[in-house]
């Protein structure tokens, strides 16, 4: 573990205490990741303090998200408008889009477009983050820079 006040060669941040150091995404100078779960996760600064940026846990590890580009936007915000739009005349549940899922307790992904019907939308806790329900559909919008294991 990296001592208190030492920078971390990772991050070139300087560690004040134990629990900062606990709380913060950390590689020791072997390259080992630190494998969080999702309650973990949630708690990181970095994660909860910052609306701007976007993480993800995979498999226990802290993943930043890249900036969309316009393009990716408009055709998300396509997708979403004719899927919402069918699944609200429909009364077929719920559309949402960039909302943070938890698989497990190692995994938290933020897809583009989210789909629920309405029975499994109604025992969503509107009040909670991330989602407990797993959606029935789960939409991404592949971007150059996305490798295949980004998507599936």
């Amino acid at each position: 573990m990296t001592p208190a006040g030492i920078a971390d060669p990772c991050f070139g941040l300087v560690r004040e205490t134990d629990a900062q150091l606990k709380r913060s995404m950390y590689n020791d100078p072997m390259g080992a990741t630190t494998l969080l779960t999702v309650e973990q996760f949630l708690q990181l600064p970095e994660v909860a303090g910052d609306e701007h940026r976007r993480f993800e846990l995979r498999n226990g590890e802290l993943v930043e998200m890249g900036e969309t580009t316009p393009w990716h936007n408009i055709v998300r915000g396509r997708f979403e408008r004719i899927l919402g739009d069918f699944t609200e005349e429909a009364a077929l549940g719920m559309v949402l889009s960039e909302s943070g899922v938890q698989i497990d307790s190692n995994n938290l992904y933020r897809p583009d477009l989210l789909f629920w019907d309405a029975p499994h939308w109604a025992s969503v806790d509107l009040d909670t983050s991330p989602i407990q329900v797993i959606p029935q559909l789960v939409v991404e919008v592949a971007s150059p820079s996305n490798k295949t294991s980004d998507l599936f």
